[in-house]
């Protein structure tokens, strides 16, 4: 195919190229993750702009690419959180706490606990973020997650929790 751009009269080249029957030109393909990661390249530049909107545009242009297949485990982190940021930023808290919910599902872990508590707590359902911030803190957290959880707790002015996130946050 790029021979093609070479020159009128490429046989020298083809001849070459075939030597002793064995061919020196050769394919490349894509890399696989190619795709998902000039994807989420651009969702982060876009963030760095505070451009959401174009944010979220790459972010869902992903989702519809991998279909009923879903996001490729190793992926599926980093878009969640890159799109409960832009929703955070948007003020779409509905949705935060529904993609914090199935992120929960999906992997429950400390940190996307954490991020559950956040939302439950900006649309002030009480309750639930504290059942969450409960969960947390008698979990064995490290400093990322105290970090998180910590304006939160200050928040909710629950002194013991902030003496214990703190003392972690200043262990690191």
């Amino acid at each position: 195919y790029y021979l093609r751009y070479l020159g009128e009269d490429d046989s020298a080249l083809l001849a070459a190229a075939d030597s002793d029957g064995k061919p020196m030109f050769r394919m490349a393909k894509k890399a696989e993750n190619e795709f998902f990661e000039s994807r989420l390249y651009y969702a982060n530049e876009a963030l760095a702009e505070n451009n959401t909107t174009a944010a979220l545009k790459h972010l869902e242009e992903l989702e519809r690419a991998c279909g009923e297949e879903g996001i490729p485990e190793q992926y599926r982190d980093i878009v969640h959180k890159m799109k409960s940021l832009c929703l955070f930023a948007k003020g779409d808290f509905d949705k935060v706490v529904a993609l914090s919910e199935q992120m929960v599902r999906e992997d429950p872990s400390l940190d996307n606990k954490a991020t559950l508590a956040t939302a439950y707590s900006v649309q002030e359902r009480d309750e639930e973020a504290d059942a969450v911030l409960n969960e947390i803190m008698a979990a064995d957290i490290g400093a990322e997650t105290a970090v998180k959880v910590l304006p939160i707790l200050v928040a909710k002015q629950r002194d013991e929790d902030i003496l214990r996130a703190a003392e972690i946050i200043g262990s690191r």
